[in-house]
């Protein structure tokens, strides 16, 4: 089943599954991205 409008990012880690929670650098950006008012653009031009 796939979520409408949603997107896929994955997080490099040396820390494992629980890595995304020490990457505040890379979610952050993840994060800033996804609620930019230019969204859709940044995702059609990935």
């Amino acid at each position: 089943m796939h979520i409408s409008n949603s997107v896929y990012h994955e997080i490099d880690s040396d820390f494992g599954h629980d890595g995304f929670l020490l990457e505040l650098e890379q979610l952050s950006k993840i994060i800033v991205e996804g609620m930019s008012p230019n969204r859709k653009h940044i995702i059609a031009n990935g």
